[in-house]
């Protein structure tokens, strides 16, 4: 490790051509000459991380766990209650952080994988970020009840985290649940294309 340099911890699902990867990988980027950088991925996908351009200068650290795939309200509630479950599982991720000793993890994960910080007291003394990427509560796929509990257990799983959304949608979404803690950070960064500046070729050629 670089000595002279403080260190950032990107912890992502995994590696591949997917939009949280492409904004993890610019952000090594930006801050290639000022943070020693590392990415932990949770997934080891061999032929998405093949796709991805990841520079010489971040070191990559993949483990393989198994995904839990229960989305239902009493999946969340059961990995929000279980602290000492994600503490056993995730150990050598969790030890592997602490060795490395970031200034700022950032995450881009699923929310429930925020677990694996909240369950480790070591974690909690460093910076934490959490990106969020998708409208995670809808009215569509839950009944007001379940809409209401899943408000409360996020609010449980983002209360340690400054939380950055990467649309409207998702920041209204999150103030609509009060979900962020209003002891941290809540920020709006688009990741969008500026369509006034980038036009249809169509377009182009009719103007």
């Amino acid at each position: 490790m670089n000595q002279d340099k403080k260190i950032i911890v990107y912890l992502i699902g995994s590696l591949g051509l997917d939009g949280s990867s492409k904004i993890v990988l610019d952000l090594c980027v930006s801050f290639q000459d000022e943070y020693e950088l590392h990415i932990i991925t949770l997934k080891n996908n061999p032929e998405l991380f093949s796709l991805s351009i990841v520079p010489a200068y971040v070191k990559v650290h993949q483990f393989n766990f198994e995904e839990d795939l229960d989305y239902s309200l009493t999946g969340y509630v059961r990995n929000l209650l279980l602290k000492k479950k994600w503490n056993r599982k995730y150990s050598s991720l969790i030890d592997l952080i602490i060795r490395i000793n970031p200034v700022i993890i950032h995450c881009h994960a699923h929310p429930r994988d925020l677990m694996i910080i909240n369950s480790a007291r070591q974690l909690l003394g460093f910076g934490l970020l959490y990106t969020d990427h998708l409208t995670r509560i809808k009215q569509t796929e839950y009944s007001v009840f379940n809409r209401m509990a899943l408000g409360w257990v996020f609010r449980q799983m983002y209360q340690n985290f400054h939380v950055v959304a990467v649309s409207e949608s998702v920041f209204n979404y999150q103030q609509q649940f009060k979900i962020v803690s209003k002891k941290k950070l809540h920020l709006l960064v688009s990741n969008k294309v500026d369509t006034n500046f980038f036009v249809p070729m169509e377009k182009k050629r009719s103007d």
